[in-house]
């Protein structure tokens, strides 16, 4: 019996340590073709500073994680929903957060050149809202919200869970960790399925962790 929960206690160990560093967790964003945007009716609400996107990338063993600042934004409220919205992205503001020195700079720098999101052409990614649908049931968000992901020249639609909450002047909305696949967005580099040829341990993983966390107050 000793030997039978040695063994059993292996195989919850091994599966512990796959389930670690299988890449990302987040649900999938549903990733289709862009649609048109939302009409947008209802009370004009101004981002402000502190809105952002948070980002992890994987690699087979480990991760880096950082921050995007949402330069610009708005949505369009309606009671206690969103009805449309546009964000602005400052890919120049593409900050590492798990290192420091040279390490942290030298990430940074690659990530903003032609391996990556190529900010010498693209300084921002856009996101526009195409649709809402509130959410009745469930437990970790109040709203889905669909809309068109711009990032370098690709624009896809992608859809993810947010909570909003709306009181008194201000709505602050914030999503729980959603996936896209990045090379959906032609950012390959040293992605398995493009480049057979790359050692194991210099892969990196197609998708990436995002959640949004942004407030809004009314015009």
């Amino acid at each position: 019996m000793k030997s039978i929960a040695n063994i059993l206690l292996f195989i919850t160990s091994c599966l512990f340590v796959i389930s670690c560093n299988s890449g990302a967790e987040g649900d999938s964003a549903n990733t289709g073709a862009a649609t048109t945007a939302a009409s947008g009716k209802g009370d004009l609400y101004t981002l402000n500073e502190q809105s952002l996107v948070n980002w992890e990338g994987f690699k087979p063993a480990s991760s880096h994680r950082g921050t995007i600042n949402i330069k610009e934004g708005s949505v369009r409220v309606s009671g206690k929903d969103i009805t449309g919205g546009k964000f602005v992205l400052d890919m120049a503001s593409i900050d590492v957060t798990d290192l420091s020195g040279e390490k942290k700079s030298g990430l940074e720098g690659h990530l903003k050149s032609g391996d990556f999101f190529d900010l010498e052409k693209y300084k921002t990614a856009n996101f526009e809202i195409t649709k809402v649908v509130g959410l009745k049931g469930d437990n970790t968000a109040t709203h889905m919200i669909y809309g068109n992901l711009q990032i370098k020249d690709v624009t896809k639609n992608i859809a993810f869970k947010t909570v909003v909450t709306v009181k008194d002047g201000t709505l602050k909305a914030v999503t729980p960790k959603f996936k896209i696949d990045r090379t959906d967005w032609n950012v390959k580099y040293n992605s398995s399925k493009f480049s057979t040829d790359v050692l194991k341990d210099k892969i990196i993983k197609d998708h990436i962790d995002l959640s949004i966390s942004f407030t809004a107050k009314k015009a």
